[in-house]
């Protein structure tokens, strides 16, 4: 599944090993008709953590796409295997989106940074042009032997409004040298870049997935309206 989300940093130092890790979101900008609230994730440590749980107060005007019982179908990232199974739940009435995902057989997480899950989040019941903040919480990665590692609560921003125009990888409204720089970013991080990436702006040859041939074609695009800056 492809990155469709706000960047959000959230860093936090684990109670056993003191290392920094963090956690992160990717596009401020989401269309009215819905997108996808994706989680990064950035280790000092491989084959750490076993599980992990946060929730999301979400405010009145978003939403989740969800079943009869308030479940919601997320998509995993590759660091999961497949023992791993997501629990995400929708309470409407206290506006809490619940996010847990567990290993029968206490299967590790692998690799020190990619996405780490992607939820479809639904935003028909706002305007365009609105802004909201939403407040990560209870954010707790569990280790093998048991031991909880907790991140700090934090706040962020997402609007809604109409999606980026193709090209505009960093989301700064022109299609420049910064954004082919912006593709090259991602994908020598593996999909975690360190500022704001706009990945369906970026996917600009036809093709899914970010590659460097969306670098090229974002370069073409610049040579043809004659832009450099």
């Amino acid at each position: 599944m492809r990155i469709k989300s706000l960047l959000l940093t959230l860093t936090f130092y684990s109670f056993v090993c003191h290392a920094q890790n963090s956690l992160t979101m990717a596009e401020t900008i989401i269309p009215q008709s819905g997108g996808w609230l994706t989680f990064n994730f950035s280790f000092d440590e491989e084959n750490v953590y076993t599980t992990y749980q946060f929730k999301i107060e979400t405010p009145e005007g978003l939403s989740y796409i969800t079943d009869e019982e308030g479940d919601v179908d997320c998509t995993l990232g590759d660091c999961h295997t497949s023992t791993h199974t997501a629990i995400v739940h929708w309470n409407s009435t206290t506006r809490v989106l619940g996010v847990g995902v567990t290993s029968l057989s206490s299967s590790l997480l692998t690799g020190t940074s990619g996405m780490l899950i992607s939820i479809p989040i639904d935003a028909t019941g706002a305007s365009n042009g609105s802004t909201f903040t939403l407040k990560v919480k209870d954010i707790t990665f569990i280790r093998q032997n048991g031991t909880k590692d907790h991140l700090a609560d934090a706040n962020f921003t997402i609007s809604v409004g109409m999606a980026a125009k193709p090209g505009d990888a960093n989301g700064d409204g022109e299609v420049t040298i910064a954004d082919v720089v912006a593709v090259v970013n991602y994908i020598t991080t593996n999909g975690n870049p360190a500022g704001q990436f706009i990945e369906s702006a970026a996917d600009v040859d036809g093709v899914e997935g970010i590659t460097i041939a969306d670098a090229i074609a974002i370069v073409n695009m610049i040579l043809s309206s004659g832009s450099s800056e």
